[in-house]
């Protein structure tokens, strides 16, 4: 029966061809397997895109083709591997997406975000400005996130740990929710689900605190940290591309709307950085998030080019 019609972009083509190269690799394991099957549940477009590369692959590297369902056990030479690269040269455009997700890097631009699929079944969701390098081995599932925020519902694997790095501090959880962000000089774990050990080591003194669900922890440095309850749907709203704002600072609320756009919101005015906001707001357009906040505080809104600039309205002041 023939496929329904799907849209295969360029980054799902990139991908498949990715997989089909891993797993006609000498060095392909099990987990390789597993995460391969989950990526192809996680949209129709996945398995039309590996139907297509497999294809071309058969006929640009002359190899047997691997199936959806069940994935042959005999090794395949690392030639493979190469066949996999002169495959997406073939499709064009796409060398360089192929060899930073081998090498086991994701990223996301400004204002861009990102479903991922990890070989081990784990479902990340990377949010703007967001870069992380994943490092499976025998021992342990290592992520290390350099910039940004990543969501990470892990998969269980009774053997190996899975690890997030962050700054100075070493996250270790197993089947759990959690939010992660490195913002700053500023590290913090929510535990959506689940239970964490945040390791962190202080003048030669490694302390380890355990955060479980409902929890957040919030490093400054290794030597500032607190845990907290807090209310998980402002902290979670990024994930339906929203930020909820309560009783934020204007200052706060503009650095977090500044994340997700090259469009960048100014406060030139100090008189009206402290000025509290709430609200929910959808991320990307600061534009409109300014004029939604003169309609609200005695603020004006003046915008020169890729620059919007929040001001004291005098008579609005004078006014209140």
């Amino acid at each position: 029966m023939a496929r329904a019609s799907v849209q295969v972009t360029p980054q799902i083509k990139a991908e498949a061809a990715m997989w089909l190269a891993l797993l006609h690799a000498s060095s392909r394991t099990t987990s390789d397997e597993e995460g391969f099957q989950a990526w192809l549940r996680e949209s129709p477009a996945h398995a039309a895109a590996f139907d297509s590369v497999t294809a071309m692959w058969d006929v640009a590297a002359g190899v047997r083709t691997v199936r959806m369902e069940h994935v042959e056990q005999r090794p395949v030479k690392r030639r493979a591997v190469i066949g996999g690269m002169s495959l997406l040269a073939l499709m064009g455009g796409s060398m360089a997406v192929w060899r930073a997700a081998y090498a086991g890097v994701y990223e996301t631009e400004v204002g861009e975000q990102k479903h991922i699929v990890l070989k081990d079944g784990t479902n990340a969701f990377l949010d703007t400005d967001t870069h992380i390098r994943v490092n499976f081995n025998d021992e342990a599932r290592n992520i290390e996130l350099q910039l940004g925020r990543a969501n990470f519902r892990v998969t269980p694997d009774n053997v190996r740990p899975f690890v997030v790095t962050a700054a100075d501090h070493r996250i270790l959880a197993q089947h759990s929710n959690l939010d992660v962000s490195r913002i700053g000089n500023t590290v913090s774990v929510l535990l959506v689900e689940g239970t964490a050990t945040v390791e962190t080591e202080t003048h030669h003194v490694r302390k380890s605190t355990v955060i479980e669900t409902g929890q957040r922890l919030v490093a400054k440095s290794v030597d500032a940290m607190n845990i907290d309850r807090p209310n998980p749907r402002p902290l979670l709203a990024w994930q339906t591309g929203q930020a909820i704002f309560a009783n934020e600072t204007l200052e706060d609320a503009v650095a977090e709307m500044n994340r997700y756009s090259s469009v960048t919101l100014e406060i030139p005015d100090p008189s009206i950085r402290k000025l509290r906001i709430s609200g929910a707001y959808r991320v990307g357009d600061v534009a409109a998030f300014a004029r939604s906040l003169a309609r609200l505080l005695p603020i004006e809104v003046r915008e020169t080019g890729d620059r919007v600039q929040l001001l004291a309205d005098p008579q609005r002041v004078m006014e209140g």
